[in-house]
């Protein structure tokens, strides 16, 4: 049976894309069959005679490595595994993520109206909005309507 090639486009991490760009290798290592070696579901067996694991891991290094800036490689350097890879990647990228959302967050709940441009406060609190969605934390339409609200009050 011969192999299908897919092309792909990839997104490259520059670190600061790193909820869109996680998505894109979980993908690629899930239809290879590799995502439990990353993420570190399934270790390295006493004995590999065959040295499948261990294929199967530099596989799984190279979708990651591949896909990102010079800067951001720098981390990965000691990394002997693609679920050690993986685990540094998060303890990164997802601290930031969340000190970011806290961020946004809180200049959303901060942030007033100065009887100035109604337009240009409304396109600030749509702008936070926005930003809280790209990194997966979602602002009710409900809450940006009383914000909005209070404007007019």
């Amino acid at each position: 049976m011969e192999k299908e090639a897919v092309t792909t486009a990839s997104i490259t991490f520059t670190g600061e894309n790193w909820t869109t760009w996680k998505f894109q290798p979980i993908i690629m290592l899930k239809s290879k069959g590799l995502y439990e070696i990353t993420m570190g579901i399934s270790q390295k067996p006493v004995t590999d005679p065959n040295g499948e694991w261990d294929r199967k891991d530099a596989r799984a290094q190279e979708i990651i490595a591949v896909r990102m800036d010079a800067k951001v490689l720098t981390h990965l350097l000691s990394c002997q595994t693609s679920a050690q890879m993986w685990e540094k990647l998060k303890s990164i990228y997802e601290h930031q993520l969340q000190v970011s959302v806290h961020l946004l967050q809180q200049r959303f709940f901060g942030l007033e109206y100065n009887q100035g441009n109604v337009a240009e406060f409304v396109s600030q609190l749509e702008e936070i909005k926005g930003n809280l969605k790209q990194l997966g934390e979602e602002l009710s339409d409900k809450m940006v309507m009383t914000k909005k609200f209070n404007v007019t009050t």
